[in-house]
């Protein structure tokens, strides 16, 4: 449980330092006060999302996918197409990793990257790759990840992949903000 909390302090230390600066700056060290120090009760079992009542889903939806969207907590009105189909924007799975030394041949020394640490387990996953796949499906630390990242927002967000014990695989829906389909099980996230 202490990975975790390294991990998401790692990325919220990674994703605070390359945001650009907007109105305010943005302070150089987070106060110890702040930091997690352990993890939050698991919310998998304890929470039950309010359903919305039924309506037509986003379009093309239908036809793409075989989701239930008679069940569904965000309004699809909220839900707009990004242009490329189910999984147009291709997520990548299980990253290949190179060393330091052969990344220095492509890899600027200042070129952003997201950051994901769990235990003493460590990746970099370069923006420069993540723009053109948006998703990748990873392990870290022996932990089944989702690396997210959006290029019309700058946002990052790795979470976990596991749901009641099955780590599952995420590709794109080609909705915006994005709203990530799990495969095999056509649920959106």
């Amino acid at each position: 449980m202490k990975a975790l909390g390294k991990f998401a302090f790692a990325v919220l230390l990674f994703l605070s330092a390359c945001a650009p600066a907007v109105g305010t700056a943005i302070p150089t060290q987070i106060p110890s006060s702040t930091v997690p120090t352990k993890n939050p009760p698991s919310l998998e079992n304890s929470v039950t999302p309010t359903l919305l009542p039924d309506e037509p889903p986003p379009t093309r939806a239908e036809s793409e996918f075989k989701t239930d969207f008679s069940k569904h907590n965000v309004p699809y009105s909220e839900i707009l197409s990004g242009g490329p189909p189910k999984d147009g924007i291709p997520a990548l799975k299980d990253s290949q990793c190179v060393s330091i030394s052969e990344a220095e041949a492509w890899l600027k020394p200042v070129e952003p990257v997201i950051l994901v640490q769990v235990g003493e387990d460590a990746k970099a996953y370069p923006i420069q790759i993540l723009i053109w796949h948006e998703i990748t499906n990873d392990t870290v630390g022996g932990e089944p990840l989702v690396v997210t990242f959006c290029p019309l927002c700058n946002t990052a967000i790795a979470f976990k992949r596991t749901v009641n014990g099955q780590a599952l695989d995420f590709g794109t829906t080609g909705r915006l903000e994005p709203v990530m389909n799990s495969r095999g099980h056509e649920q959106w996230f």
